[in-house]
């Protein structure tokens, strides 16, 4: 992956993605649009913050940050799909054991972005645990 990518930061595309997210729990009577952006922000920051704390020496921009968290939310918007459409035939425990697969899958893709574009790959899993706590409260939102 080229280190350009960097000082790419999309953010219409996560910003479609959590709209999308609220959107689909909206069909199931979760009014949580203000909840979603506070998490996304609230989150974001946190983990730009630890970003920077554990790469020095590269300045990283938060719009990146923001962006491949946002991106990396769509396997949770896929469980929010799934989750809805099992609400309609009243299977929701399957929803539920299929949520850790979900945060791994979020984490782990979030977690892989970070460590190609800013090269830190004896710190993978450090970024993978707050990565995969970031998206467990939105799975936390699309379950319960």
């Amino acid at each position: 992956m080229d280190a350009t990518i960097v000082h790419d930061g999309d953010l219409a595309g996560p910003f479609v993605v959590v709209l999308l997210l609220a959107g689909t729990l909206t069909l199931v009577g979760k009014l949580h649009f203000g909840v979603m952006y506070g998490l996304c922000t609230t989150g974001g920051v946190l983990m730009h913050l630890l970003i920077y704390l554990m790469q020095q020496e590269v300045s990283v921009p938060a719009q990146f940050t923001l962006s491949v968290l946002g991106y990396c939310l769509i396997p949770v918007l896929l469980l929010s799909g799934l989750s809805t459409a099992l609400t309609l035939f009243q299977a929701t425990f399957m929803s539920s054991m299929l949520a850790p697969l979900f945060i791994l899958w979020s984490g782990w893709c979030a977690t892989k972005l970070f460590v190609a574009a800013l090269d830190m790959h004896h710190q993978r899993f450090l970024l993978l645990y707050p990565a995969m706590l970031f998206y467990s409260t939105f799975v936390y939102i699309v379950i319960y």
